[in-house]
């Protein structure tokens, strides 16, 4: 027995050493009962939160007893009456509450009932104030802080141990009551192995009685990687879940010529299938990789189809238990493990906080990935002032892939009339050779007018589509013997061909613009492909010769700007120049560089932070051509 009264005695101790640990800091000198900053609320199926008060005295007067109100969220809080206890129980005492219920308020006193005349109420954890639940608290989404004010006032007392008033000081750190939190995360892999980022998850949760709604939603990251953290559900009482609506999700720019050129070269058995390329080569879903599966690539990034055939969707999930089972087997399972389209992964309690799934495109026969590819204007050039060039595009891969160039032209003096010949000229840095191209290109109607695409020898043996179609041409094509015609650096894969309908000087924005390219090489594999500047060949139709076009140029980024930004300009011959940048009045506001430049490319960085907000001109004068370039920038 005594040991039992010993260790209950220590238990006590303890838990009033631990109580004052807990506890905030009195703000200043002098007697305080507090309120923490945070509170966690209890769950739905506990029907309670519990609410711990601090008692702090930083003054030499012994303190015997205290009196104060608090409020409380009598809304969410209305099950029943607040229950009022002593947290600590070492010192004989006398405690007592009234709870108002209408308002929402509990009036408490506390005193020391002991003999000693040396008795201090010790600095700790004092109170728990027990409040129920209303029926439906689960529909609460906030709950109202605790306060120390309220409707009615009261008057806080403290009394010291010679019997006499002291004052009592309410302080309230917060007193916010956090919800139930939860945490959850996991990772979306590509099943070519590669993260499959920007892809959208929803966290959904269900009432006993109600139905799956969306809570939250989060996208990967360039890992892939995704989280839902300090997200207010209670488990106890909602069930909860992932989703993923796959059949509204886009995978980017993913199936290319590149993707038809390694179907086919499975279907003439020069690549052997295996894993995943059952399920990713087998557009129309019947089973079987076939000729039909290369012709819906074509019909899809040609623009005949705007589905795969036979209601295939374009993306599909696996749990990582298929996924083990399909990677790198010679089986087909694309029957017996088709995957989800629509993903719903159950959270349940027990479970590891983290899961994995694994993403296919269908159609990305080569394994480029889900969001691996994107197609960014290039950077360099305003595209509503850069009258010289057709606006090209960068193809980028968030994988290691060769670089190339599409190379395209650029033109200046146009004419009514002109026959303006634009090849699509292939250049590679290390001499790679391609086995598979495509490229679109946007025209405006009322400055050109679309005559033909004519293809060169260095693609007659390819199988190639041609699809003009609402002001945008779009050719691909590939070589369907096995690497046996490839296209080699240096090479013009074809030539689009376009009359001018108005003069250069009517033009307010580029007449061209790519709008797709891609492509493969021997292997099918991807490779990225960045912006050209070039020369467009101008020829007159029933004119006497050819005439090559040249200029200086232009180029800003980024635009718009907060302040710094970049200019580049390249000079064809050798000039003196300036560089300036002017208000809409006609006012030079920074003089960039003047000087005498030999031909070449030149940047400068200037930091336009100083200028106000709105739209300036961008003026490179050079003596040697006498004319003026403008581009515009706006200043944000």
């Amino acid at each position: 027995m005594k040991k039992l009264l010993s260790l209950l005695a220590i238990l006590i101790l303890g838990s009033t050493a631990v109580f004052s640990q807990t506890c905030p800091t009195a703000p200043g000198t002098g007697v305080y009962v507090m309120f923490d900053s945070t509170y966690q609320v209890g769950t739905v199926s506990a029907g309670i939160t519990n609410i711990r008060m601090c008692f702090a005295n930083t003054t030499t007067s012994k303190i015997t007893g205290v009196q104060f109100r608090i409020w409380y969220d009598k809304n969410a809080f209305a099950g029943a009456a607040p229950i009022v206890t002593s947290l600590n129980t070492s010192f004989a005492q006398h405690l007592q509450y009234v709870n108002n219920t209408t308002e929402g308020n509990v009036t408490v006193t506390i005193s020391y009932t002991g003999s000693s005349s040396t008795f201090n109420i010790p600095d700790g954890q004092l109170f728990n104030i027990k409040l129920t639940h209303s029926s439906n608290f689960w529909s609460y989404t906030t709950i109202s802080d605790m306060k120390i004010t309220g409707v009615t006032a009261f008057t806080a007392k403290a009394a010291d141990i010679d019997g006499l008033d002291a004052t009592l000081n309410l302080h309230n750190y917060g007193g916010v009551i956090t919800p139930q939190l939860f945490d959850y995360h996991g990772t979306f892999t590509n099943v070519t192995g590669t993260p499959a980022k920007n892809l959208t998850l929803a966290l959904q949760r269900k009432a006993p009685t109600g139905s799956w709604a969306d809570f939250a939603t989060v996208a990967t990251d360039l890992n892939g990687d995704f989280a839902f953290n300090d997200q207010p559900i209670d488990t106890t009482y909602y069930d909860v879940r992932l989703r993923v609506q796959g059949d509204t999700l886009s995978y980017g720019n993913i199936v290319t010529t590149a993707d038809a050129q390694r179907i086919n070269d499975i279907v003439l058995g020069t690549v052997t299938p295996t894993g995943f390329d059952f399920h990713s080569s087998d557009v129309n879903g019947s089973n079987t990789i076939s000729i039909a599966d290369v012709y819906s690539v074509f019909g899809r990034i040609a623009g005949r189809f705007s589905v795969w055939p036979n209601s295939v969707k374009d993306v599909v999930f696996f749990s990582a238990s298929e996924y083990a089972t399909i990677n790198g087997s010679s089986t087909n399972y694309a029957s017996s493990i088709p995957g989800v389209t629509n993903l719903t992964f159950d959270i349940l309690p027990g479970q590891p906080d983290s899961v994995t799934f694994y993403v296919l495109g269908k159609g990305d026969a080569n394994g480029t990935g889900y969001h691996m590819a994107r197609m960014i204007p290039v950077e360099i050039i305003n595209p509503n002032n850069a009258l010289n060039y057709i606006i090209d595009k960068t193809i980028q891969f968030d994988n290691p892939v060769p670089i190339i160039e599409l190379n395209l032209p650029r033109f200046e003096n146009v004419q009514p009339g002109n026959l303006i010949d634009v090849p699509v000229k292939y250049l590679s840095p290390n001499d790679d050779k391609v086995g598979s191209l495509q490229f679109g290109v946007w025209y405006d109607s009322s400055l050109v007018e679309f005559r033909g695409i004519e293809n060169t020898g260095a693609v007659s043996k390819w199988m190639t589509y041609t699809n003009p179609e609402s002001n945008i041409v779009d050719w691909g094509g590939y070589d369907p013997f096995g690497g046996a015609n490839l296209v080699k650096n240096g090479d013009v894969a074809f030539t689009l061909k376009f009359v001018a309908l108005q003069p250069r000087s009517n033009w307010t924005a580029s007449p061209l613009w790519v709008t797709r390219k891609a492509a493969g090489g021997p292997g099918a594999q991807d490779y990225g492909i960045s912006p050209t500047e070039g020369k467009i060949e101008l020829k007159m139709i029933g004119g006497n010769g050819t005439m090559d076009v040249a200029g200086n140029t232009l180029f800003l980024y980024p635009n718009p700007t907060e302040g710094i930004v970049t200019f580049s300009f390249n000079l064809v011959t050798p000039s003196r120049a300036n560089l300036g940048v002017y208000d809409m009045n006609g006012r030079k506001c920074v003089d960039v560089v003047t000087g005498n430049f030999p031909d070449g490319k030149y940047s400068y960085t200037v930091d336009l932070g100083n200028l106000e907000s709105g739209l300036y001109a961008v003026v490179l004068t050079t003596d040697s051509s006498r004319k003026i370039i403008s581009s515009r920038v706006i200043k944000q």
